[in-house]
């Protein structure tokens, strides 16, 4: 028999396992005059090992993990090539890659570059708007949770801070207009370059700036999705996508404050204690989804209503937290209940707004995967302070 407490009533007992593995689980023998048994099991050591290893492999490789894409706005020239796709591998190194991307700036009347398009007075000529060839430094996923086989948060993000100064000094005063970008990496660390690495000459900044468009990717939490957009809100500039985000936070607890009352029979649950209920399992993914499924819900509208300039405006840079899976894989990962409550308490928001698609959802869902096996050898029961339990998320 399998007893599930995370389960609704009456599916809490069943003969059948539950249909998502689980973070943590025990087992025991009954006799039968109803004693549990010691000593009736062997001791259980996941992946203790190869062989119990490859018989219990995970489903998936990323569980946990964090990885970066960091944008750096230099000016990159390849020898004897105009038009350069992005994604080509331009630099390897443990653990990193240099790749091509493109950026933008905007050249007014006045022969002033801008980073972002600027406000144009009335009957001033309309700006105009270019793009050019830069690198983007991408980061393999680093270690989150205890017990993940990859590369240590420390030790990478030193690393990358080196090759970030080494970009960076390209911009100091006497510099070289251009130097190749394999001059430029720091030996210490094994870069090499590739074919088209050799070609490549890094240039100045066409705007003097130090600021750079970084893009985490992670396995994906659905326990604590709340207080992830929370930690993201508190570092967002006052705009247009704060107040959306106010607007999706209003929404969510007013949605799962109607869920507490019809569950619990009561009345008396105002909108605002919702906060102070997250604690609770249920209320914290039922909360944290319905904030996340609103933004997105509404991301594109918002968009069109933002985009001043004359390229299209990205969906993803209108959340404070964007999702790479679909929204039904971050629902599976709920909790029954709460799954179940939110897909009915969404239907009317999701209908407002088709998902987006700029190339950054998966449109088809894949098996919730299970933990790794090292991962299950330190996980501790689901709680309001246990790590999230995470999908992985397909490349963008």
């Amino acid at each position: 028999m399998w007893l599930d407490l995370s389960a609704r009533d009456g599916r809490q007992l069943s003969t059948a396992p539950p249909p998502v593995a689980a973070s943590e689980a025990r087992a025991m023998v009954v006799s039968p005059q109803g004693q549990a048994v010691e000593g009736a099991l062997p001791a259980f050591a996941a992946s203790a090992s190869t062989p119990h290893a490859l018989l219990d492999a995970a489903t998936a490789r990323a569980y946990g993990a964090i990885g970066l894409e960091i944008e750096r706005r230099l000016v990159f020239v390849i020898s004897g090539l105009g038009d350069v796709p992005a994604k080509q591998i331009l630099a390897t190194a443990p653990g990193f890659s240099i790749v091509t991307d493109h950026a933008s700036v905007t050249r007014t009347a006045d022969g002033r570059l801008h980073l972002t398009f600027p406000p144009v007075a009335p009957g001033d000529p309309r700006p105009q708007q270019f793009g050019y060839l830069i690198g983007e430094i991408v980061v393999e996923p680093m270690a989150v949770l205890p017990g993940e086989r990859r590369q240590s948060p420390e030790e990478t993000l030193e690393r990358l801070a080196r090759v970030e100064r080494a970009l960076d000094g390209r911009d100091q005063p006497g510099a070289a207009p251009q130097i190749s970008l394999a001059d430029l990496l720091p030996a210490e660390d094994g870069w090499t370059v590739t074919d088209l690495g050799g070609k490549t000459l890094v240039g100045q900044t066409p705007v003097r700036t130090n600021r750079a468009y970084v893009q985490p990717t992670t396995g994906f939490p659905a326990l604590g999705l709340s207080l992830l957009q929370d930690r993201v809100v508190d570092r967002l500039p006052k705009g247009a996508i704060g107040a959306v985000e106010a607007s999706g936070r209003e929404f969510g607890m007013r949605a799962t404050a109607e869920f507490v009352r019809a569950f619990t029979g009561r009345t008396d649950v105002p909108d605002v204690v919702v906060p102070f209920l997250a604690p609770i399992p249920d209320v914290d993914d039922l909360w944290g989804y319905l904030r996340f499924a609103y933004a997105h819900t509404v991301a594109r509208p918002t968009g069109v209503i933002l985009n001043q300039g004359p390229a299209a405006f990205m969906v993803k840079n209108g959340l404070a937290v964007a999702s790479r899976p679909a929204l039904d894989r971050v629902l599976r990962a709920l909790r029954p209940a709460a799954g179940a409550s939110s897909t009915g308490a969404t239907t009317t928001s999701a209908r407002a707004s088709p998902p987006p698609s700029d190339g950054c959802w998966s449109s088809t869902a894949a098996p919730s995967p299970r933990t790794s096996p090292s991962s299950r050898a330190t996980s501790t029961p689901r709680s309001a302070t246990s790590p999230p339990r995470a999908s992985t998320p397909p490349p963008c």
